[in-house]
């Protein structure tokens, strides 16, 4: 009897370490979508504002603020593959840029996932498909830059085979 009582117990304490953690996550979430890219209670963008009066730098600023927050994020990634594969999908999406700022709907796009990341801690994969094709769609390019040398490989392997 002993041993069910510390098995439950310790059945206990890691479902209480889990709700911690994850209440951790989502804070860490909120701070991310709403320190640096929400500025206010009504979702008003701090990018997006600083974008709309002129403010590059103001702009860009923030959205180096996200990108120093993404790799704390991608370290939570096993908490559900659908918000791994969006981080890091928004990771090569900023890196992609090569410095270069982010127009409005690209800003917009990035707040959008994030919040829905935020509310959806458990993003399934093909939910989080939803939100990569929308930063696709903003004209960020998600892959990694690996993939177009890839690509070209398997192009030129191809056409190889076909011209013998």
């Amino acid at each position: 009897m002993p041993e069910l009582a510390q098995r439950t117990a310790e059945v206990v304490d890691l479902g209480q370490r889990r709700k911690t953690f994850e209440e951790q996550l989502r804070t860490d979430l909120r701070f991310t979508a709403d320190v640096h890219t929400v500025s206010s209670p009504t979702t008003s963008n701090k990018a997006q504002d600083l974008l709309a009066i002129g403010d590059e730098v103001g702009a860009d600023q923030q959205v180096m603020l996200l990108q120093g927050v993404l790799p704390e994020l991608f370290c939570c990634r096993g908490i559900s593959e659908g918000s791994s594969a969006f981080v890091l999908a928004l990771h090569y999406a900023l890196a992609n840029q090569r410095g270069a700022p982010l127009d409005g709907d690209q800003i917009f796009a990035i707040r959008r996932g994030l919040n829905f990341v935020r509310e959806n801690l458990f993003l399934s994969f093909d939910r989080s498909l939803d939100f990569i094709d929308m930063l696709s769609d903003s004209k960020l390019v998600v892959d990694p830059p690996e993939t177009a040398i890839l690509t070209d490989v398997f192009t030129e392997s191809s056409t190889d085979e076909s011209a013998s």
